[in-house]
């Protein structure tokens, strides 16, 4: 972990260990700088100021969580999911935004569907009615 230099607001000194996994984390493992500094004790900030340093080349915010509306509907008609909550989950975003995506390409999912819930989340959705509560399929 990381060491400390003494007081104030002073950067942490990683050895040479904890860089590599710090980068291994950031590149390879497509970890977040927040969620790394979380791991070090230490900001976000830290981490990036480390990782540039070192030659590391920073991901844009945010550019992990851009989907393929195409992958999603494919994803969803070969392998209906019992709840949204999962499939937000393998994408890596949030159900609303799963929902969204979902909402919007209505007419592409497969209506042969064969998990009873999760067709009738998708009929309410496209007769407009709200569903307040997250479906277990």
């Amino acid at each position: 972990m990381a060491g400390s230099q003494g007081g104030g607001n002073m950067k942490p000194n990683f050895s040479e260990s904890d860089l590599e996994k710090i980068k291994k984390l950031y590149l390879e493992d497509k970890v977040s700088t927040a969620k790394i500094g979380m791991l070090y004790n230490t900001s976000a900030t830290t981490i990036c100021f480390h990782l540039r340093k070192n030659g590391v080349k920073l991901r844009t915010r945010g550019s992990l969580k851009k989907l393929n509306t195409d992958d999603v509907i494919s994803f969803v008609n070969a392998n209906p999911p019992k709840r949204l909550a999962d499939l937000a989950e393998h994408f890596g975003v949030s159900i609303i935004t799963l929902r969204n995506i979902l909402k919007k390409n209505i007419d592409r999912i497969n209506t042969a569907i064969q998990f009873r819930r999760f067709r009738i989340l998708l009929e309410r959705w496209k007769n407009g009615k709200r569903q307040n509560k997250q479906p277990e399929v």
